[in-house]
């Protein structure tokens, strides 16, 4: 149920048996029924209509791409609020939803804001200024708190009480969006589990915190994708409680299980390390540069195709259980303008889904790694970089290149 789409437009999420879909030309939402393949609904959205929405409550949210936040229900695709925010107020990637209420960013030039809005009227609660150039990132939720990066080197940093070009990521109380506290380091993808925070800047990744639940794929566990549920988030992390110096870049997310984080480096291993100590438990060798994020599951480590191999390694002992190629390494353009972009393993019931850089989506036997289906969907010259999603059996990615 993988099709090809037209051009400009890719797969946004799923929620409530629906499959939405926008693009950056169009101007449009879609949803397409998920059993059926029917368009169930379309609607106009005031600029572009790209990246990602939040399924929230059977409602429909979507800001990246524009100036505007818009809400949708998601059954008819009536838009029941629409916030203009202003030329330029430019979102991208997406928000997070809870408490009944929707958290993003804009990153209008000089006067960059955070801020709250509540679900199902568009009144905006509470607003925080930041100090963007361009941001590429995204907040996460967690214990009553927002966390999001409010600074990315741009030339208000000074305004922040950061030295121009400066760095911030910032938590805030999410109803009241007061400051709890601001580090001067730069997280575009920060994560919540086990009590701590989690980021990477540069190729060092940070901890700092006590406890929670896992994230154990890109994008946290399949039950409450994107949202951390059930932790309890740090309040200070003005001094972390460790950091760990990789030998190469980190481009991917870290995920945490079974009290360790994984994550891969450019320098082409996969590492463990004690997520309360943040001593190194072992490091897995592959044959290429690691641009994916693993998936920890019942004690195995998935990993990506960046060498052209799939590999599944024992999550304790760091040995492989089973390795299987996918199409090997290749060298086209894509890796030459977007070089850290790889496809992330989705795990779930006994099944390995993920996009390679030879044009095919796989289905793998999580057992043995026996290849259950592929997909070819795109060439080998630009491969699928993109990640999956699995909602309901039937398997999303967005090809953007086709």
């Amino acid at each position: 149920c993988i099709r090809d789409r037209p051009t400009g437009v890719e797969a946004l999420g799923a929620g409530g048996g629906l499959a939405f879909y926008g693009g950056y030309a169009e101007g449009e939402l879609f949803a397409i029924n998920v059993t059926t393949g029917k368009l169930a609904w379309r609607n106009w959205k005031v600029g572009d209509c790209g990246y990602s929405i939040i399924y929230y409550n059977d409602k429909v949210y979507h800001t990246a791409g524009s100036t505007r936040v818009t809400c949708y229900d998601a059954k008819t695709g009536e838009i029941l609020w629409d916030v203009d925010l202003g030329p330029r107020a430019y979102h991208a990637f997406g928000g997070a939803a809870a408490y009944g209420m929707i958290f993003d960013k804009s990153m209008a030039p000089g006067r960059a804001f955070v801020a709250a809005y509540d679900a199902e009227t568009g009144e905006m609660i509470w607003k925080q200024p930041a100090h963007y150039s361009i941001t590429y990132a995204v907040p996460v939720v967690a214990d009553g708190k927002v966390y999001v990066q409010t600074c990315d080197q741009a030339s208000t940093a000074s305004v922040a009480g950061i030295p121009s070009p400066g760095y911030s990521t910032t938590c805030f109380d999410a109803f009241t969006g007061q400051v709890i506290w601001k580090v001067p380091i730069n997280f575009a993808y920060p994560m919540v589990a086990y009590g701590n925070f989690y980021g990477i800047s540069g190729g060092t990744l940070y901890c700092i915190g006590e406890r929670s639940d896992p994230w154990n794929m890109f994008g946290g566990p399949p039950s409450n994708y994107g949202v951390a549920v059930g932790t309890h988030a740090p309040s200070d992390i003005s001094t972390p409680a460790w950091f760990y110096q990789a030998s190469g870049p980190i481009v991917g997310s870290p995920v945490v299980a079974d009290g360790k984080v994984f994550f891969g480096s450019y320098d082409g291993s996969i590492y463990c390390i004690d997520a309360y100590s943040g001593s190194l438990i072992w490091k897995f060798p592959t044959g290429y540069r690691i641009g994916s994020t693993p998936a920890v599951v019942d004690g195995k480590v998935y990993t990506g195709a960046d060498d052209g191999y799939i590999y599944c390694i024992d999550a304790n002992s760091g040995q492989q259980v089973w390795k299987k190629f996918a199409g090997g390494v290749t060298e086209g353009p894509l890796l030459r303008t977007l070089p850290q972009w790889r496809s992330s393993p989705f795990v779930t019931g006994g099944r390995l889904y993920v996009g390679a850089m030879d044009g095919k989506v796989y289905c793998l036997n999580t057992a043995n790694g026996d290849i259950v289906w592929s997909y070819t969907a795109t060439n080998r010259t630009y491969g699928i970089a993109s990640s999956p999603f699995v909602y309901k059996g039937v398997v999303y990615i967005c090809l953007l290149y086709t």
